[in-house]
């Protein structure tokens, strides 16, 4: 049987460059929808908006936060990614379905995580 990966070195390469094409790909779909959604309905006033919605912002932001900090720092973005995560799945009332989406930040945040946990066991 052939081995897919030779050696830790290089599953940490894949995983590290598959968090970072998702995590970007996720950052720039993000963005286009908040740009988009900001040009039609005028700027959004963050205060009038209810507190579930101020905290599902904060954590969004927070997962944003983890991916564009994941490029450095594996460990703190993933803990970022992940943390935040299960608050927004939280505070919206652990809504069972998770869309592509929210799926891909998982994703993104567990192999920053894989990533972190090789860099530290041959270092």
């Amino acid at each position: 049987m052939k081995k897919i990966f030779s050696d830790k070195k290089q599953l940490e390469k894949w995983c590290r460059w598959t968090a970072r094409i998702i995590g970007t790909s996720i950052l720039l779909i993000i963005l286009a929808i908040a740009i988009g959604e900001g040009i039609h309905d005028g700027p959004l006033n963050f205060a009038e908006l209810p507190l579930s919605d101020k905290f599902g912002f904060l954590t969004m932001f927070g997962m944003c936060l983890g991916l564009v900090v994941g490029w450095k720092w594996e460990g703190i973005g993933s803990a970022l990614i992940l943390s935040n995560f299960v608050l927004f799945w939280i505070s919206q009332q652990m809504t069972p379905r998770i869309n592509i989406a929210f799926g891909a930040l998982l994703v993104s945040g567990i192999l920053y995580f894989i990533v972190w946990l090789l860099k530290k066991r041959y270092t």
